[in-house]
């Protein structure tokens, strides 16, 4: 049967949860991250899954919404995430660049750092955001070693080597900001 159909006439919350994240499956599968996002939603309000499907479901949920790559308008649902004590660093990190993203440095700074700090070996975009958050919050001079470290494992980054430039005139030298 068609899944959608099953869905409304099933009353088991434990099938209805894994109908929704099947109908997610689907849905991402055709690249619709938002509707794939709110079958996640509706599978993780069933409370009706082990803690580790309901965790599961829930890094799925962060990787579905930062798909979308619109975090600005997802903001209400990764601040659900986080606040409910138990967000992937993935969410973390969609939440911070939805906040960079509409100039709120100060709350995206905590986020980005608990993000990156959380994975061993976090994505560069994660790191260029971290360090986009650390120069708007006061936070430059921390900036400098990261921005350094960034250059050194992708020298190609322009903007890097700009933030670079600028950071060691304000607290180098002016020789190597040359």
């Amino acid at each position: 049967q068609d899944p959608q159909a099953l869905l409304k006439t099933t009353t088991d919350p434990y099938a209805k949860a894994l109908l929704l994240r099947d109908l997610a499956s689907a849905a991402v599968a055709k690249k619709d991250y938002a509707q794939a996002a709110k079958y996640l939603e509706q599978a993780l309000q069933q409370n009706a899954l082990s803690g580790l499907a309901a965790e599961q479901l829930k890094k799925d949920l962060s990787q579905v919404l930062m798909a979308t790559g619109n975090y600005k308008d997802m903001i209400p649902q990764l601040e659900a995430m986080v606040r409910a004590g138990n967000a992937s660093a993935e969410t973390m990190v969609a939440l911070g660049a939805a906040y960079l993203e509409k100039k709120r440095f100060k709350e995206a700074l905590p986020l980005l750092e608990k993000g990156v700090a959380s994975t061993k070996t976090p994505d560069v975009s994660w790191r260029r955001a971290l360090v986009s958050a650390m120069l708007a919050s006061d936070k430059q001079k921390e900036a400098l070693p990261l921005l350094e470290q960034l250059l050194r494992e992708d020298p190609s980054h322009g903007e890097d080597w700009l933030r670079l430039a600028a950071l060691q005139l304000k607290y180098g030298s002016k020789e190597r900001a040359q």
